[in-house]
């Protein structure tokens, strides 16, 4: 099936080299600019490892199918955020163990699937089980001012790109599908700690890599700010994290959010505008509706953002419950509508070039897009695709020209009463493939207190009538 689906969506393996010329990242065998689209995901690490264990379930099995349903969506990017403490040891020697095996895995079959890995190596966050990791150790502000600390960080990210990948035999500073490496997720400095420190500790880490003989493009979070000294060092990028919603509301937000994703202020800062740009995190959280993602990624190519990952896919087996970042849901067969909003937002943040103005709420359309909050929809309606993310009243403009239909709910070209997502691919003229996913019901708050025990989101098995009225058909 993944084959199948590489050939339908165009997909390559990813294995294309970028490099960072004069704050652009660009793929080094055409000079064409880098723009990648995706998500965070975790079953290597921390909660999402431990929950899928206590369900006894195969932690590869699961990556393959989730593969399959980003694959599905035309995702080309996956952000991690390496659970350090997993996978280290005190003095910050690399580990090889299970969890490591995973994200091998993990970067492989992504790769066969034409998604590119941006890998951050430390994390310094807590894990689920007793972990030996240097990171357990130091707390953040000692992670980025003591000398012991940076000592213990230096040794492993040389180590950690230096590992060699048991599913392809390349390291992770060569392999062309790790695409670029942020350096340490969220940084935060005590009280006092100047620009120069910053830079100081910036370089450190980037040269732990660079010595190895890495050349890949480094990015450096803006986590708690600090423009001005990434914007000194020597760094290659810097990347933002967007919460615009907040986060862990306690429950659904049914308000209007799109004024809230307007502009991205640190994306235009004169700061950092000899720096590629980048999200390393962001998410519409806590918001149900499927009309938010598209008119972010217009924000993020407008202040000229070359790759941007949510925070996070669930992991299918736990979607149910939602029970890891509660605050997070999305999911192609238990959120299918702002699955397919996620897959409108990747099709914008592709075609939007980058660093044009695309408008502002109200205004609802920017290039082949359309949002609207009144009918909780995102829309792309070009001669050849035609994708929506509930029912809609619009038209595509050249029916007899389409080769990609994608949606929830009905349009004047296709009518269904299910509530599962579904995609239709033109193979040869007069044939299509179909594909139909179950219905999907939320049955509690999926953005609520959650366990594994409380059940959030179903999907159901039923007979659902299709009807397709195209001239090639």
């Amino acid at each position: 099936m993944s084959l199948l689906l590489a050939i339908l969506l165009c997909q390559a393996p990813a294995a294309r080299q970028a490099v960072v010329e004069q704050g652009v990242m660009r793929w080094t065998d055409d000079r064409s600019e880098v723009a990648l689209f995706g998500v965070n995901y975790y079953p290597p690490f921390s909660s999402d490892y431990q929950k899928l264990k206590e369900l006894g379930l195969d932690h590869r099995e699961v990556i393959r199918q989730d593969l399959l349903h980003l694959q599905r969506l035309g995702l080309d990017a996956i952000r991690l955020h390496c659970w350090d403490r997993e996978i280290s040891d005190r003095e910050g020697n690399l580990l090889d163990n299970e969890h490591l095996a995973l994200l091998d895995f993990l970067i492989a079959e992504a790769a066969r699937r034409g998604i590119y890995t941006i890998l951050t190596p430390i994390a310094w966050w807590g894990a689920p089980a007793e972990s030996p990791g240097f990171s357990t150790f130091f707390t953040m502000h000692e992670m980025t001012t003591d000398g012991a600390a940076r000592a213990a960080q230096q040794r492993y990210l040389a180590q950690f790109v230096r590992h060699r990948n048991r599913e392809t035999g390349q390291a992770y500073a060569d392999d062309p599908a790790v695409l670029a490496f942020e350096l340490i997720n969220e940084p935060i400095y005590p009280p006092g700690t100047s620009d120069a420190q910053v830079v100081d500790y910036i370089e450190a880490l980037a040269g732990a890599v660079r010595q190895t003989g890495c050349r890949k493009p480094l990015f450096y979070s803006y986590f708690t700010g600090r423009l001005a000294a990434i914007g000194q060092s020597s760094i290659d990028g810097v990347t933002f994290g967007w919460y615009p919603t907040g986060l862990v509301n306690g429950a659904m937000l049914t308000t209007n959010a799109l004024p809230l994703v307007d502009r991205y202020p640190g994306l235009h800062s004169s700061e950092v505008a000899g720096k590629a740009k980048a999200f390393y995190e962001f998410d519409a959280a806590d918001v149900g509706g499927s009309y938010l993602y598209p008119a972010m990624a217009r924000a993020y190519r407008a202040g000229g953002a070359q790759f941007a990952c949510q925070f996070q896919y669930d992991a299918w087996p736990l979607a149910a419950t939602n029970v890891n970042w509660r605050t997070h849901f999305l999911s192609l067969p238990f959120a299918p509508g702002k699955a397919i909003s996620f897959m409108i937002a990747g099709e914008a943040f592709r075609r939007l070039p980058r660093g044009q103005d695309y408008g502002r709420t109200p205004a609802d359309r920017f290039g082949d897009f359309r949002v609207s909050f009144a009918e909780d929809l995102s829309e792309l309606a070009t001669p050849t695709h035609f994708i929506h993310s509930n029912s809609t009243a619009t038209a595509p403009p050249a029916p007899e020209q389409l080769t990609r239909l994608a949606g929830v709910g009905s349009s004047p070209v296709v009518r269904y009463g299910g509530t599962g997502a579904w995609f239709l691919d033109r193979v040869a003229p007069g044939a299509w493939r179909l594909e139909v996913h179950p219905d999907a019901v939320w049955v509690d708050d999926p953005f609520g207190p959650t366990s594994l025990s409380r059940e959030t989101a179903r999907v159901v098995w039923a007979e659902r009538n299709l009807e397709l009225r195209l001239p090639d058909l």
